[in-house]
């Protein structure tokens, strides 16, 4: 059986076309296929489709890849969290990011 990375998932999945081109942009596409336990927060098309016109494309200049490194690292943590495991700890809990700044959800 051969393991697929979260990124060979997003990418398979289909509804996270614009998660994958984001990803590619901000280069973590190798970073994310490095082995090791990450949990990634993938937000579907729909959700970006909820951004303000015009943020997304900011976003993805090539002058602007700090900015979306810190928003996908707010989708990111290190740790491998499974489905079961988040219902398990349910609502409101804590994780760090990369950069270590916390994310709380509700």
């Amino acid at each position: 059986m051969q393991l697929v990375d979260i990124v060979d998932t997003v990418i398979n999945k289909g509804n996270f076309q614009i998660l994958t081109t984001a990803l590619e942009a901000a280069d973590l596409v190798r970073t994310l296929k490095r082995p090791g336990n990450v949990t990634l927060f993938a937000p579907t098309d729909a959700a970006f489709a909820k951004l303000p016109p015009g943020m997304l494309v900011n976003l993805l200049k090539p002058e602007n890849k700090p900015q979306l490194v810190r928003v996908l690292n707010y989708h990111r943590v290190l740790s491998e969290l499974s489905t079961e495991t988040i219902r398990t700890i349910g609502p409101p809990f804590g994780f760090l990011t990369p950069a270590g700044q916390s994310i709380l959800l509700n």
